[in-house]
């Protein structure tokens, strides 16, 4: 991601990792988002149908 300097943020997502994901903390620019938090965020935004689309 920063070899490219291509973009300002990047965001991974993973729903369901094995352990613990964290974006170190020298990172500002890397946001990760999984489980629970994944799920709020995508119904607090109104993204629900927008998600079911693509993975169906």
């Amino acid at each position: 991601m920063d070899a490219t300097e291509q973009f300002d943020r990047f965001f991974f997502i993973c729903h369901s990792p094995k352990g613990a994901l964290s974006a170190p903390d020298d990172l500002c620019d890397l946001h990760v988002g999984t489980g629970r938090e994944l799920g709020s965020t995508i119904t607090r935004l109104g993204l629900h149908d927008w998600v079911m689309e693509r993975l169906t």
